[in-house]
């Protein structure tokens, strides 16, 4: 009897590439970020010199950060994850309302350094 085996291929946490530029291999996700965040780019500078007289490449330098933001988006992984599925995860986490358990305002100790000791049994509990 033939050993079967399954392979089981390795590149299954890679995404599909979407566009192929030799070394480079950029999924949807990524090209997408990244056309995305230059467009923004592109919109502030093209904003910031009708609004302020400075050169195009003055303002291209202060919203630089964007760019390099919108880079890191596209392929930066946290925990195996794209970084911009972490953040958004994050963001919804932080702005979700969330259930806080309250401590009883009438408690007999409100903190270990409250307690009194000398009225706690000194046997260990059995079980």
């Amino acid at each position: 009897m033939a050993d079967r085996k399954t392979r089981i291929p390795t590149s299954l946490d890679e995404e599909d590439p979407f566009l192929s530029l030799s070394m480079l291999k950029l999924s949807l996700r990524q090209m997408l970020t990244i056309l995305l965040s230059g467009m923004v780019w592109i919109i502030l500078v093209k904003l910031t010199t009708f609004i302020v007289p400075i050169s195009n490449i003055f303002g291209a330098l202060i919203w630089s950060w964007v760019l390099i933001g919108g880079l890191f988006l596209a392929f930066w992984k946290k925990d195996g994850r794209p970084y911009e599925e972490y953040l958004s995860h994050k963001i919804v986490f932080m702005i979700s309302s969330k259930t806080f358990i309250q401590k009883d305002p009438n408690a007999k100790y409100g903190s270990v350094e409250d307690a009194d000791w000398e009225d706690l049994d000194d046997e260990p509990p059995r079980f």
